[in-house]
């Protein structure tokens, strides 16, 4: 990634037509993923944040940290069932939190 460049999910043009897809936290996570059969999977570009927001969430625009899920929503708005494959520590916690917040809870297993 070079500074100042839009964020994307890495690996958006495997779910171009998924319905179910894997979000893990990074390229690596992402390639082993696809290594082991599932090619429905994404890595977020910055890993996950150390701790949820405490806050309402920012408008769009305003909301830098997760950039990368707007400039993806055409094709994340349509994937009905999304699994959270990362990491059991607190920033995974994070990520599943905020994701959710952005993406809507009803569609997440974790």
């Amino acid at each position: 990634m070079e500074r100042g460049t839009e964020k994307w999910l890495f690996g958006l043009d495997d779910i171009k037509e998924a319905a179910e897809i894997i979000i893990v936290e990074g390229e690596m996570d992402k390639l082993a993923m696809e290594e082991a059969g599932f090619l429905n999977c994404v890595s977020v570009p910055c890993g996950a944040p150390e701790k949820a927001s405490a806050r309402e969430l920012p408008p769009r625009e305003k909301d830098r940290g997760y950039q990368y899920i707007w400039n993806c929503k055409e094709h994340l708005d349509k994937v009905s069932r999304i699994i959270l494959a990362t990491d059991g520590d607190v920033p995974r916690q994070a990520l599943a939190e905020e994701l959710a917040r952005r993406l809507g809870k009803e569609r997440f297993q974790f």
